[in-house]
C-alpha cells in the first residue's frame, strides 16, 4: 500500500508551460481522504513552490532547494545552510568561468551575483522575490543553495569544472539545461525523502516517487515504486523501475489514478 507520493515539479507534475492539471485537486483530495501523503520536491524556493498550491493544500509537504528545506504544515522540519566562507570560496571559482551567473538562494530571496542580464526570464518562471547584488557580503540570511547559470548548457563546461573542485566537499548537479546547484554533501532529494520515511515511519515499498531530471536520482532510489517520465533523462530512466507518460501527458497524475486510487 502506497503511504507517501513524492514528485518532482518542473517537467514531471508540470506541463512544459509551468502549469498544473486540472485534475489536481480531485487527485489531491482523494489522497488525502486516504491518508496518503503527497510531498512537491523541486530545486525552487519554497515560496515560489507554494503559489501554486496555496491556500487548500495546507497539509501538502515541500521538499524545496533539492531538500535542503523541507515544510510541512507550514513548518520548517528540516534544513541545511550554507557556510558563508564555503559560498565565497564556490562563488571565487565561478567567476573563472566565461558567460555565467552567480544565483544564491537565500530563505526569503534570491541574489543575483555577476549578473549580465540572461537569466531573468528564467528565473522570473521560478522566483518572484529578487535582488541583484554586487558583494556577497550584502546576503544577511542564511543560504540553501549556489546555482551558477550558463546559456550554453551546464556541461558545456560549468558543471565538470564545479564538479572536480568541490565534489568531496559539496554535492554539485545539473538540475536543468542550463543549471548547476551547489548545494551542502548531506543534502539532495533522496535525504529529503528519507527524512519524510522516518518521520511517518513509511517503509520503501510505500514509497512512490516521480522525477525527470538527474537531480531527481537520489530520490527514486528512495522507494520501490519510482518512476522516470516518459520526457526524462536517459540516467533517470536507467534509475527509475517503472515508466509514466511525460508530463504534457500528465503522467505523474495519470499513474496515481491507475495504481493508487483504483
Amino acid at each position: 500500500m502506497i503511504k507517501l507520493i513524492v514528485t518532482d515539479m518542473d517537467g514531471t507534475l508540470l506541463d512544459d508551460n509551468k502549469n498544473l492539471n486540472h485534475e489536481f485537486h480531485e487527485v489531491y483530495n482523494e489522497l488525502r481522504n486516504r491518508d496518503i501523503k503527497f510531498a512537491v520536491a523541486s530545486g525552487r524556493h519554497y515560496s515560489e513552490m507554494h503559489k501554486y498550491f496555496r491556500p487548500q493544500y495546507k497539509d501538502m509537504i515541500y521538499i524545496a532547494e533539492n531538500g535542503g528545506q523541507i515544510v510541512y504544515e507550514d513548518k520548517e522540519i528540516f534544513t541545511s545552510t550554507m557556510d558563508m566562507n564555503e559560498i565565497f570560496k564556490i562563488a571565487e571559482d565561478a567567476m573563472q568561468l566565461n558567460d555565467v551567473d552567480i544565483i544564491l538562494s537565500g530563505s526569503q530571496y534570491l541574489y543575483l551575483y555577476n549578473y549580465k542580464n540572461k537569466p531573468l526570464n528564467e528565473i522570473r518562471d521560478f522566483y518572484f522575490q529578487f535582488k541583484i547584488i554586487n558583494h556577497l557580503s550584502q546576503i544577511k540570511e542564511k543560504v540553501f543553495k549556489i546555482s551558477i547559470f550558463n546559456e550554453k548548457g551546464s556541461d558545456y563546461n560549468t558543471h565538470k569544472f564545479i564538479y572536480d573542485k568541490w565534489e568531496d566537499k559539496m554535492t554539485v548537479t545539473a538540475s536543468a539545461f542550463v543549471w548547476t546547484d551547489i548545494y551542502n554533501k548531506e543534502v539532495d532529494k533522496g535525504v529529503a525523502v528519507n527524512v519524510l520515511k522516518e518521520k511517518f515511519g513509511i517503509r520503501d515499498n510505500e514509497v512512490m516517487v516521480f522525477g525527470d531530471y538527474n537531480n531527481d536520482i537520489e530520490m527514486l532510489k528512495q522507494g520501490y515504486h519510482s518512476y522516470a517520465m516518459e520526457n526524462a533523462s536517459e540516467e533517470i530512466k536507467n534509475v527509475a523501475n517503472f515508466m509514466a507518460k511525460s508530463n504534457n501527458d500528465n503522467g505523474v497524475l495519470q499513474v496515481i489514478k491507475d495504481v493508487v486510487l483504483a
